[in-house]
């Protein structure tokens, strides 16, 4: 396993990982608080569920994420060659291929994790990607994903409900939202798996979201010019790195404070846990 100045070094160097790398693949209390609310507290789910050293596969790794090699034995998964050229450095191990066929054995792995990958996955897909994350997690393994949610937040409803077709463009067509599901509808489908919810935390429920589904509304140009003008900000104030981060780690501050008075149905962010059995599942 390489260094924790290695890694940094890797971070610096690839645009994949240095926003998730030197900025959270730290060790210390400070750090550790942090993860509590970047990217909606994904990384401390994993932290919380997942011991250090464990065997975990990242599958959509993109690039991979420093703190993860920092801390497991990571192996990747990714279709595409670049990602798996990019993530080679980092992870040692980067297998080229999809989640609804994974390449692994029944129980290679202690964990499985993703973020923003199962709601780009085809919707008839999704049941059976979760099925193989299932089969090649060991019993007691756990699964941990984040994802976005079809929601009723005030800024997308406003767009769904005035504008359907532009919505459909910016939000399913554009960014390949092409699963896209509510909550109970991602619940259903993990626990039909045989996979068993171990926590469950339904984000971004603040009124104003995050730069990304803001910077959709500069694409189109049927919007009112105060829509287009508030997406153009977003992405101007993205493009500024320190303003993105403090926008990215302030936003959930201040949600986990007045979030609990916000409508669930708002939620527009899923991150999850679930746990295979110890006992695993029954052969058919």
């Amino acid at each position: 396993m390489m260094t924790e100045q290695e890694l940094r070094e890797i971070g610096k160097k690839n645009p994949h990982t240095g926003s998730q790398g030197s900025f959270v693949a730290r060790r210390g209390r400070a750090a550790a608080l942090l993860r509590r609310f970047i990217l909606f507290g994904y990384y401390n789910l994993i932290e919380r569920h997942v011991p250090e050293g464990s065997k975990v596969l990242d599958f959509g790794c993109g690039g991979g994420t420093v703190w993860l090699a920092q801390r497991y034995r990571v192996t990747g998964l990714e279709s595409s060659e670049d990602s798996v050229r990019a993530c080679q450095e980092l992870y040692g191990e980067v297998v080229g291929g999809d989640i609804c066929h994974a390449p692994f054995l029944a129980e290679s792995f202690d964990a499985v994790v993703s973020k923003f990958v199962l709601e780009h996955l085809p919707e008839k897909a999704v049941p059976e990607a979760i099925s193989e994350v299932a089969r090649i997690l060991r019993p007691g393994g756990l699964f941990v994903s984040l994802c976005d949610l079809e929601c009723d937040h005030p800024q997308l409803a406003w767009v769904r409900r005035n504008y359907p077709e532009t919505y459909h463009r910016l939000y399913i067509l554009d960014p390949g939202h092409v699963g896209l599901r509510r909550s109970e509808a991602w619940k259903s489908i993990i626990e039909d798996t045989g996979l068993e919810v171990v926590d469950w935390s339904e984000t971004s429920r603040f009124p104003i979201l995050d730069h990304h589904p803001i910077g959709q509304l500069s694409k189109a140009l049927e919007l009112p010019a105060w829509a287009r003008w508030s997406g153009r900000l977003a992405l101007k104030i993205a493009s500024i790195p320190i303003l993105c981060r403090l926008w990215t780690i302030t936003t959930p501050i201040v949600e986990a404070v007045i979030g609990p008075w916000l409508p669930r149905r708002w939620s527009y962010r899923l991150v999850f846990a679930a746990r295979k059995p110890q006992s695993g599942f029954p052969s058919s």
